[in-house]
């Protein structure tokens, strides 16, 4: 038995009050009243909306503002917990930061972002509360309290009814020992990793991949434009069928407690092919007809994300997915080989970034109708799986020699978030 488990046997055996966050302490904004020029020249530092959503403890203020004398700010402390207020997507709304520790000078937040300060400083170990906001049921529950369309404000009064449990202290410093020894490990193996990668290593390697890529699109590219001279040339529209996604309810639990399916929205698109994703919905959406899944190898196209001013990201499905309303799938025709038409796609993507990019909005798009339009070649079935075979080989050899160094790293923040989730989740006290 663990001394956690003997803590828990020992100080709460029938399980832990919970108690909402609204009631655990007073709401408070970031800055109010500031103009453009206030930022310019600062003598103060803010919290930005990157210092709370990349660090799940505070780390350090970045941002600094003109504070005049005598002006009602709030200014930080430890124990504050701090939200994100917005984002492009529903489940980045609500990003907490706890300031763990006291801070050394005068820190303020930005005005994207409120916070919770804690009425009892004895109620909750700022520690723990760091890790248990970023656990994987916390961040479901906070997601769910997102409102909009393109952009999605978090709602406020439904935050504040979400329930947390009290463990007592002990339990809490206990589990914030354990998680804290799985997160410097982690820093350790990164610290190591980018001291490996600013020496000769990175060069040899980054070199390797770059040579090995510019090879890979070279090759891929002679081969599409030579098809274009003896092979018919196909519209997008006409290679399979079309689908387009959505995003649940957040209002229903039932969509999203308990998910298997994988639900890709555009961060799940950094790799080639799609085995799962970071949000899994339960079966009932498909029983209700709220999506229709996306077959097995089956292309995904990003067509409205931040990330087309740079490139287009295209992947395969290999397993039954649904998407969200940034994505469009292709479902192939039997006819065609669906790693050809991923090689083929990408050899044409600067093209469609050109040609079907839609101008102005505030976030990047493609206009599907001109994306439908565009063409590539199509030869017969066993040319597409020969090209396929051979493009395919390089795409595997990329892979390898990128994935290797960073593997330990991802493996121990695994393991961090295994044991993270498991560690703060508590049976509730019944009265």
């Amino acid at each position: 038995m663990s001394k956690i488990e003997k803590l828990i046997q020992e100080l709460c055996p029938d399980g832990v009050e919970y108690v909402t966050l609204g009631s655990i302490g007073t709401q408070f904004s970031g800055l109010r009243g500031k103009s453009k020029k206030d930022f310019q020249e600062g003598n103060a530092k803010f919290a930005t909306y990157t210092d709370i959503f990349n660090y799940f403890k505070f780390a350090k203020a970045t941002g600094l503002v003109q504070i005049n004398s005598g002006e009602n700010q709030t200014e930080l402390q430890k124990g504050d917990i701090l939200f994100t207020a917005s984002s492009e997507n529903a489940d980045e709304v609500a990003m907490t930061s706890v300031v763990t520790a006291d801070l050394s000078e005068p820190t303020y937040m930005n005005s994207f972002c409120f916070g919770i300060r804690p009425n009892d400083s004895e109620q909750f170990s700022p520690d723990f509360l760091a890790h248990f906001l970023r656990s994987s049921r916390m961040r479901q529950e906070l997601s769910r309290c997102a409102n909009g369309v393109t952009r999605y404000n978090v709602s406020k009064p439904r935050l504040m009814k979400i329930k947390i449990p009290v463990p007592p202290l002990e339990v809490q410093q206990e589990i914030v020992r354990v998680l804290d020894l799985f997160t410097s490990l982690e820093a350790e193996l990164e610290a190591e990793l980018e001291a490996e990668l600013e020496a000769e290593l990175e060069a040899e390697l980054e070199a390797e991949l770059e040579a090995r890529r510019l090879q890979y699109e070279h090759y891929r590219n002679q081969i599409i434009e030579e098809l274009k001279a003896d092979s018919e040339m196909v519209p997008f529209s006409k290679l399979g069928r079309w689908m387009g996604g959505k995003t649940p309810s957040k209002k229903e639990p039932k969509y999203w407690i308990d998910g298997e399916i994988p639900w890709v929205s555009p961060k799940d698109m950094g790799s080639q092919e799609i085995t799962s994703s970071l949000d899994l919905l339960n079966q009932v959406v498909l029983e209700e007809n709220v999506l229709k899944k996306v077959p097995e190898n089956s292309l995904l196209f990003v067509v409205r994300s931040s990330i087309l001013a740079k490139r287009l990201p295209v992947a395969i499905t290999r397993t039954i997915t649904t998407i969200n309303q940034d994505l469009r799938a292709l479902v192939p025709s039997q006819e065609l080989n669906a790693e050809y038409l991923f090689h083929a796609t990408n050899a044409v993507s600067s093209d469609i970034l050109r040609r079907a990019m839609k101008s102005g909005g505030s976030v990047n798009s493609i206009e599907v109708p001109k994306l439908m339009k565009i063409q590539i070649p199509i030869p017969s079935r066993e040319k597409q799986d020969e090209i396929a075979l051979r493009l395919n080989s390089f795409t595997r050899y990329i892979s390898d020699i990128s994935s290797g160094l960073p593997a330990e790293i991802e493996a121990r923040r695994q393991q961090y978030e295994y044991y993270r989730d498991k560690l703060v989740t508590f049976k509730e006290k019944t009265a």
